[in-house]
């Protein structure tokens, strides 16, 4: 899932030369993240109670994890951005 934040945000593709867009993506895949929280929990109860505690912790990091990124929507050049003028 993407949410575009600005669009044209005045950043200039070094590949084509036309305004790039803002997006917020997610991290990882929501799939891995959810079994990783399983597992966790799974183990929690049936192995290691401070290593399952770990791996639900990691997993609940990985399904919050967004990230911020530049797109060009004409050739599809993109990289990472910190934007801190934006309340995300």
């Amino acid at each position: 899932m993407q949410t575009v934040i600005s669009r044209g945000a005045g950043v200039r593709c070094k590949q084509c030369d036309s305004p790039m867009d803002i997006l917020q993506t997610e991290k990882f895949e929501k799939t891995w993240a959810y079994g990783t929280i399983a597992i966790g929990a799974l183990f929690a109860l049936f192995g290691g109670l401070f290593l399952g505690i770990l791996i639900l912790i990691g997993g609940v990091y990985m399904v919050r994890a967004k990230e911020t990124i530049s797109c060009c929507k004409r050739c599809g050049y993109y990289f990472k951005t910190r934007v801190q003028d934006i309340d995300l």
